[in-house]
């Protein structure tokens, strides 16, 4: 067949499905290259090790599942700090949640920027708030929404709904980068959930409220904003793995489920696990292992790693640079010993080479630039190794 005839009959067609009435007024006929989608856009969590090996796109659903106290919270306000470190006084971050009021000082643990709050304030002996100068109250960057569903009545009859309905109301208004949905699991009971997962092995009641959620947050994400570019908003969900209770009474098969069901499979964009260690170093810390269980839109499933929390820093960065380096190359391992970049000093064991970073911090974000610039593909790992990506 010729090209002429080819052309005729798809511009025909192409009429047609526009002209269908089963397909509704709201088809959009465009061609590949003219698709507007937010997904080129990178979510950062602040942590070398995971970004640079996954890829967060801005405008999906974002979901960290795990145990308690795995980290699934501070991940996600790791997440909150880099939007507020991206866009300034510009950002917007929503934060749902269902009676659990937010740990102010853990937030800045991990890099978010409050203020401090009344009663933080009270407890430095400024009753009124108001008294208390700018250099001690501090100052949020951007704004920060708290949506506290706990005591709505809404919430007491069907509290996940109540929960997923705040969510999609802040993302069809596009006015938020990120919106995190704190516990997910609180607003459905476990008799619920475990009843399923006893009787049939699948997490029915869950996977519907989630299934119901996306097919929501789809719709609204995808409506364009006013100035007709697509919505940005990120959802963060943080999903606790509920247990399956009796469900093999041999002792065999899994002992945890994940949400699970078409729509977390097809429309999740990016499922992370996490898991942690028993306290180390005489309580002073402890490991956090990340893996990605799916992921679309340029990320990858099957990257993992390991993160070390500091019960009284937050998430030790400089360790995690020195690791995310050493995984691209940037520190060379020989053996026991280590060196940085095109220096020839060596260092016995890890610890050695972390403690030469923390006591030098310009050697450090020499060494997180020139890492994020070779992962990234913008600069060759032998011109960092011999010296020439720093130039003349």
């Amino acid at each position: 067949m010729s090209a002429d005839w080819r052309a005729k009959r798809r511009a025909k067609a192409l009429r047609e499905i526009q002209r269908d009435k089963h397909l509704g007024k709201a088809v959009s006929v465009m061609r590949a290259a003219e698709v507007k989608t937010p997904y080129h856009i990178a979510r950062y969590t602040g942590l070398l090790s995971v970004d640079t090996q996954i890829h967060l796109p801005a405008g999906t659903v974002i979901q960290l599942h795990g145990k308690k106290a795995t980290g699934k919270s501070s991940l996600a306000q790791q997440l909150m700090g880099q939007i507020q470190k991206k866009y300034g006084e510009d950002a917007s971050i929503g934060w749902a949640t269902l009676g659990y009021k937010p740990d102010l000082e853990h937030w800045r643990m991990c890099g978010v920027t409050v203020e401090l709050s009344p009663s933080e304030l009270a407890a430095l002996g400024y009753e009124d708030p108001e008294d208390a100068p700018e250099s001690v109250r501090g100052h949020t960057i951007g704004n920060i929404d708290v949506i506290d569903l706990g005591d709505s009545e809404e919430a007491r009859k069907a509290p996940a709904e109540a929960l997923m309905s705040a969510a999609l109301r802040m993302v069809e208004s596009g006015a938020y980068q990120m919106v995190v949905v704190e516990e997910l699991g609180s607003g459905e009971t476990k008799r619920d959930v475990t009843k399923d997962l006893h009787e049939e092995m699948t997490p029915g009641a869950w996977a519907k409220l989630m299934a119901d959620f996306l097919k929501k947050y789809y719709t609204r994400a995808r409506i364009p904003l006013p100035d007709g570019e697509p919505n940005e908003t990120n959802v963060v969900v943080i999903n606790p793995v509920r247990a399956v209770i009796n469900s093999n009474p041999g002792g065999r098969g899994p002992t945890e489920q994940a949400t699970s069901g078409y729509a977390l499979e097809h429309a999740m964009a990016i499922n992370i696990k996490l898991a942690s260690s028993r306290p180390k170093g005489g309580g002073t810390h402890k490991e956090i292992y990340w893996e990605v269980r799916k992921a679309k839109h340029g990320g990858h499933e099957g990257a993992s790693g390991t993160l070390v929390w500091n019960y009284e820093n937050g998430f030790d960065t400089i360790q995690d640079t020195f690791d995310a380096a050493v995984a691209i190359g940037t520190v060379v391992r020989s053996g026991a010993f280590y060196r940085f970049m095109d220096q020839q000093e060596k260092f016995q064991g890890g610890a050695r080479a972390v403690k030469h970073l923390r006591e030098n911090p310009a050697l450090l974000a020499d060494l997180y630039e020139a890492t994020v610039e070779v992962a990234n593909g913008r600069a060759d790992l032998e011109s960092v190794l011999d010296g020439s990506f720093w130039g003349e």
